[in-house]
């Protein structure tokens, strides 16, 4: 967001990537695996690259125009559709009470995106999109060959994002020339990320879904704090509101799958 102010965001995109992309390759290294990124392509994996070039692109642009605490609280109405999704799609059994936090949570997002007010943009619509894409990437994440590692995926991912931002940036002719100090923050960017994922994946490896998912929410918190430290944006009543909703009904959601899984395991 703050380099999206000196330069185009598809050359941000391609100069982050290649910070992402060279730490990715030296951990593939580390492991002794190739660094071809087409080792294991196929359909599914295809459709996962896919799926993350365009929620990064979506994104990006979106968090370019609108307050970084709106653009990230829609992003937590992903649970919210992959459950609909998994009910809709995988046969997974879902009671009213989930319906209902699902209905909540979309109710929130609305309230954040506001459609047919002054407020709303179509950079609102972007993010909303990201979150689609965020599904069908897990759902085809779901279909992986157990045997492709997380960290190839992680490559692939960084180094066909890369790719596609400097394809775009020279169809565009937007590239400007770059200083030490835009070169920083997205190499700091790329670093945060790079951090939080694998810390995401040693998380997830160790504990329980139900009692981590939640606290996927305190993005908010952080979001909402940088937007009015670093970008002066201070969220309405409304958003806040909205925010509010899809946390509640995002955590009852979460607690209601844990409670629902843990009575299952007692009866059998």
């Amino acid at each position: 967001k703050l380099s999206s102010t000196e330069m185009g965001i598809f050359q941000a995109i391609f100069i982050r990537g290649c910070f992402i992309t060279l730490f990715m390759a030296g951990l593939m290294l580390r492991q002794g695996s190739s660094l071809n990124p087409f080792l294991h392509i196929n359909g599914v994996i295809l459709l996962r690259v896919a799926a993350e070039i365009i929620g990064t692109a979506c994104f990006l642009l979106a968090l370019t125009a609108i307050p970084i605490a709106n653009a990230t609280a829609i992003l937590q109405a992903t649970p919210f559709v992959l459950t609909l999704v998994a009910a809709i799609f995988l046969g997974e059994k879902v009671g009213w009470q989930r319906y209902l936090a699902i209905i909540l949570g979309f109710i929130g997002v609305m309230i954040i995106v506001r459609p047919g007010v002054d407020g709303f943009s179509i950079y609102s619509l972007l993010a909303l999109v990201t979150v689609f894409t965020i599904v069908i990437r897990d759902v085809a994440t779901q279909k992986v060959a157990a045997n492709v590692s997380t960290v190839y995926l992680a490559y692939l991912t960084a180094f066909s994002i890369t790719l596609m931002g400097g394809l775009v940036s020279l169809v565009l002719g937007t590239w400007t020339p770059l200083t030490f100090s835009n070169v920083g923050v997205l190499a700091g960017a790329a670093g945060f990320l790079v951090v939080g994922y694998l810390c995401g994946i040693m998380t997830m490896r160790v504990g329980e879904v139900s009692f981590i998912a939640p606290f996927r929410y305190t993005i908010l918190i952080w979001a909402i704090i940088i937007g009015i430290i670093v970008f002066g944006d201070i969220p309405d009543a409304l958003t806040l509101f909205g925010c509010a909703i899809v946390v509640v009904a995002g955590v009852y959601s979460f607690y209601r799958e844990r409670y629902l899984s843990r009575k299952e395991q007692a009866i059998s």
